[in-house]
């Protein structure tokens, strides 16, 4: 018996009622693994793996924001609190970039542990070969790192905050930093000796006793007719004086006693 249009109307409606059950079932059967800190570029890629091979697909925005955050723990959702407390328009996008930015390590780190490494370790020659094309695919950056690590730290640090990214940018930058740096220097250098004397030393003319002491040591002094050796060799400075002793005629009271002073 032939169905009528109305009949067939009303059995196209009742299927389409029932697909969002049907996709409601297929939902709940995605399971993703617990977000992975230590490398969630590859987290992030299983995911998405799994949910574009759900039936029906995972593509809603919100959906896929939702199973992301059960997969966090408490930790990692405290990193990432304001995305989840309240979601921005395309929130798993935001939510994806915010966990990456927070967990990933920049190719600058990276790189620098490849420069890093020092023999096999526990590892057999293929696995360090794999472990390195890990850390870097782009030989372009490996060799910027390589060429900053040459640098002094100060020109690397402020280097760090440039915006620049092509190497011959960054080392003429690196000559200007090194430039400043080494005529600040010399500046610097000038005024301390300009503005105050080091530590224990006397304008000249204004040495100290002990200082003209031990100058005049160095050099051969003969004895001065009646006066002691202390005196013919040292003069007013002297700190010794034996007996008999002429100095003391013209000496400062007290500057001459018999025996040592």
């Amino acid at each position: 018996m032939p169905l009528e249009a109305a009949d067939i109307q009303a059995l196209a409606t009742a299927l389409q009622s029932l697909r969002p059950a049907a996709a409601a079932v297929n939902a709940t059967a995605v399971k993703l693994p617990l977000f992975w800190s230590g490398n969630p570029e590859v987290w992030f890629k299983q995911v998405e793996s799994i949910f574009t091979t759900r039936n029906p697909k995972v593509t809603v925005q919100q959906t896929k924001f939702d199973y992301v955050i059960q997969a966090l723990d408490n930790s990692t959702a405290d990193r990432v609190q304001n995305i989840i407390l309240a979601p921005p328009e395309n929130p798993y996008d935001k939510l994806k970039a915010a966990l990456i930015g927070a967990f990933s390590r920049t190719q600058a780190e990276k790189d620098q542990e490849l420069l890093n490494l020092n023999g096999l370790g526990d590892r057999k020659p293929s696995e360090l070969l794999q472990h390195m094309q890990n850390l870097n695919v782009d030989l372009t950056t490996l060799f910027k790192a390589h060429f900053l690590a040459q640098l002094p730290s100060e020109v690397r640090q402020i280097l760090a905050l440039s915006e620049k990214t092509d190497i011959e940018d960054l080392a003429r930058e690196a000559d200007r930093i090194t430039e400043v740096t080494r005529l600040t220097k010399y500046s610097q250098v000038n005024a301390t000796g300009d503005s105050r004397k080091p530590f224990g030393r006397h304008p000249v003319g204004e040495q100290s006793k002990d200082q003209k002491v031990n100058t005049r040591s160095d050099q051969t002094w003969t004895l001065l007719p009646g006066v002691c050796k202390y005196h013919s060799r040292f003069g007013k400075l002297a700190r010794n004086c034996l007996q008999p002793c002429k100095f003391h005629t013209v000496s400062e009271p007290g500057n001459c006693q018999s025996g040592r002073q």
